[in-house]
């Protein structure tokens, strides 16, 4: 009898410890999503004050004022990059913005947290399926989307992410219906207490002459002055096919800025604008 009644008792906590542990599991919190600005670069400062040309291009007045060109050559040098990600990247880019509206669920078993939800971009709607799951100290992002009969859980981006949220990468893909993707961009990035410190876009395409290419961006929130001479944003531009780096700098309050670039000026030196985006001296 006392040994029926031992079994029982160890039966009963065990089921009890089980739940316990079932619980617990179920009621994981889910890893917070890197926040847009690791993801989507900021082009806003070139696209906002160009003229208002087509698709955030420098507008014709611009293009055709001689006395604004350092300003324009790095509006259409920035404005090649923010054209490709508009085009080849409208549906990751609404997927990965429409995650943060979403409550998320667990799978105990797979050990994957998950969001699903639908966008719509265009005329078109596509259901989506964000996972996370942890890998030692990091997150693993990847994001599952189909479209009708077209395709169905088409991986269009992966990522990884430190716990802590300050640095990881993503890496995108296009050519859904092809079924596994082609690599296209990978996005590396960092993060402060501020916010985002930095992010590059690398061309990743395979046998694409521009492979390599890249643009950089980058904020220092530690230059906060709108003194001549003082910049608070950044872009490297690299152009693979030409081997040839633009370095642009610019005060995102007061828009002034400087630009290098020796395949289009023929030398190594900045090359300014001042706040009406004019061409002026560099102090």
């Amino acid at each position: 009898m006392k040994l029926i009644k031992s079994i029982f008792i160890l039966t009963l906590s065990t089921l009890v410890v089980f739940s316990s542990c079932k619980k617990k599991e179920e009621d994981e919190p889910a890893p917070e999503l890197p926040p847009e600005s690791t993801f989507v670069m900021d082009f806003a400062d070139f696209k906002d004050t160009t003229g208002g040309g087509k698709n955030g291009a420098p507008g014709f007045e611009v293009l055709t004022d001689s006395t604004k060109w350092n300003f324009v050559h790095s509006a259409l040098t920035v404005w090649g990059w923010n054209l490709a990600i508009t085009i080849h990247s409208a549906i990751p880019v609404a997927a990965f913005r429409e995650s943060f509206n979403h409550q998320w669920q667990y799978d105990a078993n797979a050990q994957v947290w998950s969001w699903p939800y639908s966008v719509t971009v265009g005329a078109k709607t596509y259901d989506c399926r964000l996972e996370a799951s942890l890998s030692g100290s990091d997150v693993i992002w990847e994001m599952y989307i189909s479209q009708g009969n077209a395709y169905t859980d088409f991986l269009w981006y992966e990522g990884r992410s430190a716990i802590d949220r300050l640095s990881g990468s993503w890496r995108l893909y296009k050519d859904p219906q092809s079924g596994t993707g082609t690599p296209y961009i990978d996005i590396d990035w960092t993060r402060n207490g501020q916010g985002t410190a930095d992010i590059r876009y690398t061309n990743i395409i395979p046998g694409d002459n521009a492979n390599g290419s890249y643009i950089y961006f980058a904020v220092d929130q530690d230059s906060t002055s709108n003194s001549v001479g003082s910049y608070d944003r950044q872009y490297d531009v690299f152009k693979k096919v030409d081997n040839n780096l633009t370095e642009i700098l610019w005060n995102s309050t007061s828009k002034h800025g400087r630009v290098k670039d020796e395949k289009r000026f023929s030398d190594t030196n900045w090359h300014c604008w001042n706040t009406t985006f004019e061409d002026d001296i560099c102090n």
